[in-house]
């Protein structure tokens, strides 16, 4: 094999490996997006009238075993997800957010006002 043949294989190996790479970054990503999402709506269908059907960042995150930071990155990708803040009963400052599954029609989409 030739100098040029091993540096043609090599860069169609990184071409192929960085699509791998990217594929399967991806799919991690929709598949934790719509985790949460069938999560917090399974947690809203069997809501009570005392209780709303939202979870904090820390009770998802330990539920879906899952980072807080990936709990983040799927609830602020997906539009089903409405995140709202806690406030201190105390100082009236925010102190948690959050994460309520709601149809995006629901929360203001585009069927509202068109």
């Amino acid at each position: 094999m030739s100098l040029d043949t091993v540096a043609n294989l090599a860069s169609i190996v990184t071409a192929v490996a960085a699509v791998a790479a990217w594929g399967y970054f991806y799919c991690s990503r929709w598949q934790r997006r719509h985790q949460l999402e069938r999560y917090l709506k399974s947690v809203k269908e069997v809501a009570t009238d005392t209780e709303v059907g939202r979870r904090t960042i820390m009770h998802v995150s330990g539920k879906l075993k899952m980072t807080e930071a990936q709990v983040l990155e799927a609830a602020f990708s997906s539009a089903n997800i409405h995140c709202s803040l806690g406030q201190d009963r105390v100082t009236g400052r925010a102190d948690c957010l959050y994460l309520e599954h709601a149809p995006y029609d629901a929360i203001g989409g585009p069927t509202d006002g068109l």
